[in-house]
Protein backbone atom coordinates (compact mmCIF):
# COMPACT_ATOMS: atom_id res chain seq x y z
CA UNK A 1 0.00 0.00 0.00
CA UNK A 2 1.29 3.43 -0.96
CA UNK A 3 1.77 5.79 1.97
CA UNK A 4 -0.27 9.01 2.03
CA UNK A 5 1.79 11.90 0.68
CA UNK A 6 3.71 9.63 -1.70
CA UNK A 7 1.18 9.37 -4.53
CA UNK A 8 1.99 12.82 -5.95
CA UNK A 9 5.70 11.94 -5.95
CA UNK A 10 4.91 8.62 -7.67
CA UNK A 11 2.90 10.43 -10.36
CA UNK A 12 5.80 12.79 -11.05
CA UNK A 13 8.20 9.83 -11.27
CA UNK A 14 5.90 8.11 -13.78
CA UNK A 15 5.75 11.29 -15.86
CA UNK A 16 9.57 11.45 -15.90
CA UNK A 17 9.81 7.86 -17.13
CA UNK A 18 7.15 8.38 -19.82
CA UNK A 19 8.75 11.52 -21.24
CA UNK A 20 12.25 10.02 -21.07
CA UNK A 21 11.12 7.02 -23.12
CA UNK A 22 9.22 9.21 -25.59
CA UNK A 23 12.16 11.57 -26.10
CA UNK A 24 14.60 8.67 -26.41
CA UNK A 25 12.66 7.02 -29.20
CA UNK A 26 12.27 10.34 -31.03
CA UNK A 27 16.11 10.55 -31.08
CA UNK A 28 17.12 12.86 -33.93
CA UNK A 29 13.89 14.83 -33.63
CA UNK A 30 14.89 16.07 -30.16
CA UNK A 31 17.51 18.82 -30.52
CA UNK A 32 20.42 19.03 -28.12
CA UNK A 33 20.50 22.24 -26.03
CA UNK A 34 22.54 25.12 -27.45
CA UNK A 35 24.89 26.79 -24.97
CA UNK A 36 27.31 29.64 -25.59
CA UNK A 37 29.99 28.00 -23.44
CA UNK A 38 29.92 24.86 -25.61
CA UNK A 39 30.26 26.94 -28.79
CA UNK A 40 33.14 28.81 -27.12
CA UNK A 41 35.18 25.59 -26.79
CA UNK A 42 35.61 25.49 -30.57
CA UNK A 43 36.58 29.17 -30.47
CA UNK A 44 39.08 28.37 -27.73
CA UNK A 45 40.67 25.57 -29.78
CA UNK A 46 40.99 27.92 -32.78
CA UNK A 47 42.59 30.47 -30.48
CA UNK A 48 45.13 27.88 -29.30
CA UNK A 49 46.07 27.07 -32.90
CA UNK A 50 46.56 30.76 -33.73
CA UNK A 51 48.64 31.46 -30.62
CA UNK A 52 50.67 28.25 -30.81
CA UNK A 53 49.81 27.49 -27.18
CA UNK A 54 47.91 24.53 -25.70
CA UNK A 55 44.37 24.04 -24.50
CA UNK A 56 44.28 22.99 -20.85
CA UNK A 57 41.39 20.82 -19.63
CA UNK A 58 40.46 19.65 -16.14
CA UNK A 59 37.47 18.56 -14.10
CA UNK A 60 38.85 19.90 -10.84
CA UNK A 61 40.51 18.08 -7.97
CA UNK A 62 37.23 16.81 -6.44
CA UNK A 63 36.14 14.67 -9.40
CA UNK A 64 35.46 11.07 -8.32
CA UNK A 65 34.00 7.84 -9.67
CA UNK A 66 31.97 6.70 -6.66
CA UNK A 67 30.65 9.64 -4.68
CA UNK A 68 28.43 12.71 -4.73
CA UNK A 69 30.55 14.28 -7.48
CA UNK A 70 30.24 11.34 -9.88
CA UNK A 71 27.59 12.99 -12.15
CA UNK A 72 29.91 15.98 -12.54
CA UNK A 73 32.78 13.62 -13.33
CA UNK A 74 30.71 12.06 -16.11
CA UNK A 75 30.07 15.56 -17.47
CA UNK A 76 33.82 16.13 -17.34
CA UNK A 77 34.38 13.01 -19.48
CA UNK A 78 31.86 14.17 -22.11
CA UNK A 79 33.47 17.59 -22.26
CA UNK A 80 36.93 16.06 -22.59
CA UNK A 81 35.89 13.81 -25.47
CA UNK A 82 34.42 16.80 -27.31
CA UNK A 83 37.45 19.01 -26.64
CA UNK A 84 39.95 16.28 -27.56
CA UNK A 85 38.15 15.66 -30.84
CA UNK A 86 38.34 19.35 -31.74
CA UNK A 87 42.02 19.57 -30.74
CA UNK A 88 42.90 16.51 -32.82
CA UNK A 89 40.95 17.80 -35.82
CA UNK A 90 42.34 21.35 -35.72
CA UNK A 91 45.87 20.56 -34.61
CA UNK A 92 45.88 22.16 -31.16
CA UNK A 93 47.90 20.67 -28.31
CA UNK A 94 45.74 19.41 -25.45
CA UNK A 95 47.00 19.10 -21.86
CA UNK A 96 44.69 17.30 -19.42
CA UNK A 97 45.04 17.66 -15.65
CA UNK A 98 43.68 14.60 -13.83
CA UNK A 99 41.86 15.00 -10.49
CA UNK A 100 43.26 13.72 -7.19
CA UNK A 101 41.36 10.46 -7.77
CA UNK A 102 43.99 8.29 -9.47
CA UNK A 103 41.34 5.90 -10.81
CA UNK A 104 40.24 8.58 -13.29
CA UNK A 105 43.66 8.79 -14.99
CA UNK A 106 43.38 5.72 -17.28
CA UNK A 107 39.86 6.79 -18.28
CA UNK A 108 41.11 10.23 -19.29
CA UNK A 109 43.97 8.67 -21.23
CA UNK A 110 41.60 6.38 -23.09
CA UNK A 111 39.14 9.15 -23.92
CA UNK A 112 41.86 11.31 -25.47
CA UNK A 113 43.44 8.34 -27.26
CA UNK A 114 40.12 7.29 -28.80
CA UNK A 115 39.37 10.80 -30.06
CA UNK A 116 42.79 11.15 -31.70
CA UNK A 117 42.36 7.69 -33.23
CA UNK A 118 38.92 8.63 -34.61
CA UNK A 119 40.41 11.71 -36.26
CA UNK A 120 43.38 9.74 -37.65
CA UNK A 121 45.84 11.81 -35.61
CA UNK A 122 47.41 9.22 -33.31
CA UNK A 123 50.85 10.57 -34.23
CA UNK A 124 49.87 13.73 -32.32
CA UNK A 125 48.74 11.88 -29.21
CA UNK A 126 51.18 12.18 -26.30
CA UNK A 127 50.28 10.31 -23.11
CA UNK A 128 52.61 12.65 -21.18
CA UNK A 129 50.08 15.45 -21.74
CA UNK A 130 47.55 13.65 -19.51
CA UNK A 131 49.01 14.50 -16.11
CA UNK A 132 48.42 13.36 -12.53
CA UNK A 133 49.69 15.40 -9.56
CA UNK A 134 47.96 13.81 -6.57
CA UNK A 135 47.79 16.22 -3.64
CA UNK A 136 49.90 18.75 -5.58
CA UNK A 137 47.09 19.20 -8.11
CA UNK A 138 46.83 23.01 -8.08
CA UNK A 139 50.61 23.50 -8.05
CA UNK A 140 50.95 21.10 -10.97
CA UNK A 141 48.39 22.96 -13.06
CA UNK A 142 49.98 26.35 -12.39
CA UNK A 143 53.44 24.99 -13.18
CA UNK A 144 52.09 23.64 -16.48
CA UNK A 145 50.68 27.08 -17.34
CA UNK A 146 54.11 28.63 -16.72
CA UNK A 147 56.11 25.98 -18.62
CA UNK A 148 53.81 25.19 -21.55
CA UNK A 149 51.73 28.36 -21.89
CA UNK A 150 47.96 28.43 -22.07
CA UNK A 151 45.63 29.79 -24.73
CA UNK A 152 42.39 28.30 -23.41
CA UNK A 153 41.61 26.93 -19.96
CA UNK A 154 38.55 24.67 -19.59
CA UNK A 155 37.20 23.46 -16.23
CA UNK A 156 34.06 21.32 -16.32
CA UNK A 157 33.35 19.08 -13.34
CA UNK A 158 33.78 19.24 -9.59
CA UNK A 159 36.46 21.79 -8.66
CA UNK A 160 37.05 23.12 -5.17
CA UNK A 161 38.73 26.36 -4.11
CA UNK A 162 41.60 25.73 -6.52
CA UNK A 163 39.40 26.76 -9.45
CA UNK A 164 39.66 30.40 -8.38
CA UNK A 165 43.47 30.25 -8.33
CA UNK A 166 43.69 28.31 -11.60
CA UNK A 167 41.35 30.64 -13.49
CA UNK A 168 43.10 33.69 -12.08
CA UNK A 169 46.51 32.44 -13.26
CA UNK A 170 45.09 31.47 -16.64
CA UNK A 171 43.82 35.06 -17.00
CA UNK A 172 47.26 36.37 -16.07
CA UNK A 173 48.68 34.30 -18.94
CA UNK A 174 46.11 35.82 -21.31
CA UNK A 175 43.96 32.69 -21.58
CA UNK A 176 40.27 32.28 -22.35
CA UNK A 177 38.45 30.70 -19.38
CA UNK A 178 35.51 28.38 -20.05
CA UNK A 179 33.70 26.15 -17.59
CA UNK A 180 31.34 25.55 -14.74
CA UNK A 181 30.29 23.18 -11.98
CA UNK A 182 27.14 21.94 -10.29
CA UNK A 183 28.74 22.62 -6.90
CA UNK A 184 26.80 25.72 -5.79
CA UNK A 185 29.55 26.79 -3.40
CA UNK A 186 31.99 27.25 -6.31
CA UNK A 187 29.72 29.23 -8.64
CA UNK A 188 31.37 32.50 -7.61
CA UNK A 189 34.78 31.55 -9.05
CA UNK A 190 33.30 31.08 -12.52
CA UNK A 191 31.04 34.12 -12.23
CA UNK A 192 34.09 36.26 -11.47
CA UNK A 193 36.71 34.80 -13.83
CA UNK A 194 35.10 32.69 -16.58
CA UNK A 195 34.62 34.25 -20.01
CA UNK A 196 31.93 31.64 -20.70
CA UNK A 197 30.19 30.05 -17.73
CA UNK A 198 28.02 26.96 -17.32
CA UNK A 199 25.73 27.64 -14.36
CA UNK A 200 25.05 24.67 -12.06
CA UNK A 201 23.01 22.03 -13.92
CA UNK A 202 24.01 23.54 -17.26
CA UNK A 203 27.10 21.31 -17.13
CA UNK A 204 24.77 18.32 -17.64
CA UNK A 205 23.04 20.07 -20.53
CA UNK A 206 26.48 20.81 -21.98
CA UNK A 207 27.50 17.17 -21.55
CA UNK A 208 24.40 16.03 -23.45
CA UNK A 209 25.01 18.58 -26.20
CA UNK A 210 28.67 17.60 -26.59
CA UNK A 211 28.13 13.84 -26.48
CA UNK A 212 24.97 13.92 -28.63
CA UNK A 213 23.93 10.84 -26.63
CA UNK A 214 20.16 10.24 -27.13
CA UNK A 215 19.81 8.87 -23.58
CA UNK A 216 21.36 11.98 -22.03
CA UNK A 217 19.31 14.32 -24.20
CA UNK A 218 16.09 12.40 -23.44
CA UNK A 219 16.76 12.51 -19.69
CA UNK A 220 17.57 16.21 -19.87
CA UNK A 221 14.41 17.07 -21.79
CA UNK A 222 12.17 15.03 -19.50
CA UNK A 223 13.75 16.82 -16.53
CA UNK A 224 12.79 20.12 -18.14
CA UNK A 225 9.18 18.93 -18.32
CA UNK A 226 9.15 18.15 -14.58
CA UNK A 227 10.68 21.55 -13.76
CA UNK A 228 7.94 23.22 -15.81
CA UNK A 229 5.23 21.22 -14.04
CA UNK A 230 6.75 21.99 -10.61
CA UNK A 231 6.96 25.71 -11.40
CA UNK A 232 3.37 25.73 -12.61
CA UNK A 233 2.23 24.02 -9.40
CA UNK A 234 4.10 26.59 -7.31
CA UNK A 235 2.46 29.49 -9.15
CA UNK A 236 -1.00 27.92 -9.04
CA UNK A 237 -0.53 27.03 -5.36
CA UNK A 238 0.50 30.60 -4.51
CA UNK A 239 -2.54 32.03 -6.33
CA UNK A 240 -4.92 29.54 -4.70
CA UNK A 241 -3.39 30.24 -1.30
CA UNK A 242 -3.99 33.97 -1.77
CA UNK A 243 -7.59 33.12 -2.67
CA UNK A 244 -7.95 31.12 0.55
CA UNK A 245 -7.84 27.65 -1.01
CA UNK A 246 -5.58 24.81 0.15
CA UNK A 247 -6.14 22.57 -2.90
CA UNK A 248 -2.44 22.21 -3.72
CA UNK A 249 -1.55 21.33 -0.12
CA UNK A 250 -4.29 18.71 -0.15
CA UNK A 251 -2.95 17.33 -3.45
CA UNK A 252 0.59 17.02 -2.04
CA UNK A 253 -0.77 15.21 1.02
CA UNK A 254 -2.56 12.76 -1.27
Amino acid sequence: MIQPGKIAALCLAIIVVIFTVLYFYKKGEVPAPRLAAVDAISEGVDRAVEMGKPVHYTGGERADLAGVNTPMTVAMFSGLAYTAGLCAEKGARLIVHAPQTAEALPILQRIVYDQYALKGKLDKYDIRDIRFYGELYASGVLDSFARDGVATNIIIGAPAGESLVIQDHAKRHGALNIGGTARWIMQYSFAVLADYMLIAEEIYAAAAAMSKDPKQIATLRSGDIIKTISLALLIIGALLSLAGSNAIQALLRW
